[in-house]
């Protein structure tokens, strides 16, 4: 059974895209071992080192069609609301002008790896750039991911329409691949998924997952989720819409990636039924928010990560209320971890490198039983506007 990690819909590797030279790479980054404290600032825990090796993906030795037909996506982070169930039309194909791609040689994933499919106007370069930056500070990362980035056409219902999508949250766009584009994609995921040393053994498994994307690829829904068909073989599922910028897709990857790095997340960690789990639902995805809103600004070079962050809560606290659900759900639970941070409740390291997900002790500790939580829950956004900077009021750092 395939579980669908939190979504931002709803977290270096090698490349081959539709518009790029067809080439074959293969690389290594080893990264430095990393110590780092545990969730709450009274405990400590060692961190691990890893290997990881860059993989090349690629078609099989078929001639392929495959476009690019988009740019790329407004980080869409909160979940709809799982009440309202739309029967929309059928998402019409756009046919779009082909490319032959040359065949290369497919390299099975090794421990540690993360691939790249890319269907959209980005280059695969780029996308690339934004994997090494997300991976090159984590600790003890594991698994192999696959990163499959796809284009779609514009929206033609706002909402999400569970029927279509099997109870996915994902709202009906426009379907510009071709069937045979769709196909070939299919078809590489496939073969990655043989190569790889856990789904590989189940054939079931990968049918599982090549379905249900499939199922997203051909209904046009605007997935951006993170599979775990295993615990060490992940996926990142990404479908960029062409209202979002470059800036947008980044995000949206990036965030998709940090999922992908979370090595215990509740399907991990027992049933993910408990209510503890969606107690603790907001800690997911404000790391992930948190831990994107660091990378991106790394990448452009700033250092108003934390402003930007808080920021972004602060609009969306204004159009919203102070439930912490409503908005932006992933950067209003990133303000909240950030306001336990700054309070000394909780060890930032932890979260840029992954390391609060080692084990499952922190859907414990960040329960709504830790009063620090309470608080962080209850002050996200008294946020306050300094000299073009953002930063928490008096009353929330002292309360």
């Amino acid at each position: 059974m395939v579980a669908l990690l939190l979504c931002g819909a709803c977290s270096g590797g090698a490349a081959i895209d539709s518009t790029d030279a067809a080439a074959t790479t293969v690389t290594a980054t080893t990264l430095a071992p990393v110590t780092t404290t545990s969730v709450l600032s009274a405990t400590t825990a060692a961190s691990t080192s890893t290997t990881t090796t860059t993989t090349v993906l690629s078609a099989t030795t078929v001639a392929s069609t495959t476009t690019t037909t988009t740019t790329t996506v407004a980080p869409a982070t909160t979940v709809a609301s799982t009440t309202a169930t739309t029967t929309a039309a059928v998402p019409p194909t756009t046919a779009a002008p082909t490319t032959t791609a040359t065949p290369t040689t497919t390299v099975a994933p090794g421990p540690g790896s993360i691939g790249l499919l890319n269907r959209t106007g980005t280059s695969s370069g780029e996308i690339q750039t934004w994997i090494n930056a997300a991976e090159a500070g984590l600790a003890g990362r594991e698994a192999n991911v696959l990163v499959v980035v796809w284009p779609i056409g514009d929206n033609i219902s706002d909402e999400p329409d569970f029927e279509r999508f099997d109870g996915a949250p994902f709202t009906v766009n426009q379907v510009v691949m071709s069937q045979v584009e769709i196909d070939d994609l299919l078809d590489q995921i496939d073969v990655w998924l043989q190569a790889d040393p856990c789904a590989g053994r189940d054939r079931y498994l990968r049918q599982d997952v090549t379905l249900r994307t499939r199922l997203w690829m051909e209904g046009g829904a605007d997935a951006a989720t993170a599979p775990d068909p295993c615990f060490e073989t992940r996926l990142v599922t990404v479908a960029a819409s062409p209202e979002w910028s470059e800036a947008n897709l980044r995000h949206v990857v990036v965030h998709e990636l940090y999922h992908a790095f979370q090595q215990r997340l509740p399907n991990w960690c027992g049933n993910p039924d408990l209510p503890r789990f969606d107690e603790t639902r907001w800690v997911g995805e404000g790391a992930a928010d948190y831990f994107t809103y660091s990378v991106t600004a790394e990448l452009d070079r700033r250092s108003d990560a934390v402003s930007e962050l808080l920021g972004e809560a602060r609009a969306s606290y204004m159009d919203g209320s102070p439930d912490l659900r409503d908005g932006a759900f992933a950067t209003n639970s990133g303000a909240a971890l950030r306001l336990m941070v700054e309070r000394g409740a909780l060890d930032e390291s932890a979260i840029l490198d992954a390391s609060l997900f080692h084990d499952c002790d922190w859907s414990v500790l960040l329960g709504d039983a830790n009063p620090e939580v309470g608080h962080a829950k209850g002050a996200w956004y008294e946020i306050e506007e300094q000299g073009g900077s953002y930063g928490f009021g008096a009353g929330a750092l002292a309360g």
